[in-house]
């Protein structure tokens, strides 16, 4: 059973920062939340989801906090493009996500994901300003989507790969190497 939600005005005060929402319509079926107007997580806020999310537009959604996904279920992130400089986003537990990003390209500062033997399907194209961290699990990067870390630190990328915590990119991780240089792996092409 849907249940539907409708906030005109929300604001949400934790330790000076903020989660901001006007016009704020949230969809539930009890696992999952839709997102359909303008939302704002300032810098320093954590949300936990535990299910679904689907944020559908780039002109209403700011967030430069962090959003942990950890699902009892395999679960759907919906995400529209734009760019979101300072946001991190962390995938954590057993099950699986599909990681949509509706246009052109989404924009983030971290992907962090500690998943004990599960995947996050990427559907789109992913741009990572700062790091990326797979403590566990794979990351699947299919031929129509692309993820591309813009940053040529050699500690932009970090890898734990082990028996315990296998983590590895299935597919094309583009990196930038050098100011005007990117790579593709693992291919290793040049562009």
């Amino acid at each position: 059973m849907k249940r539907k939600v409708l906030l005109f005005v929300f604001t949400l005060i934790i330790g000076g920062n903020s989660i901001y929402g006007k016009g704020v319509q949230i969809l539930s079926d009890g696992n999952s939340i839709a997102i359909g107007t303008s939302f704002f997580i300032s810098q320093g806020v954590d949300l936990t989801f535990s299910g679904d999310l689907y944020i559908t537009d780039s002109n209403l959604f700011y967030n430069s906090g962090r959003l942990f996904f950890n699902s009892a279920n395999n679960s759907s992130i919906n995400l529209p493009s734009g760019d979101l400089g300072t946001s991190e986003i962390t995938f954590s537990g057993t099950k699986n996500y599909e990681l949509t990003i509706a246009g052109e390209e989404l924009k983030i500062g971290k992907l962090k994901m500690d998943l004990q033997g599960s995947t996050v399907s990427l559907n789109g194209n992913l741009v990572i300003v700062s790091e990326l961290e797979l403590v566990s699990g794979i990351l699947n990067v299919p031929d129509n989507s692309q993820l591309f870390v813009d940053n040529s630190d050699p500690e932009s990328v970090i890898f734990t790969n082990s028996s315990l915590n296998n983590s590895y990119v299935s597919g094309y991780l583009s990196r930038k190497m050098l100011a005007d240089k990117n790579y593709q792996f693992p291919v290793g092409d040049a562009t």
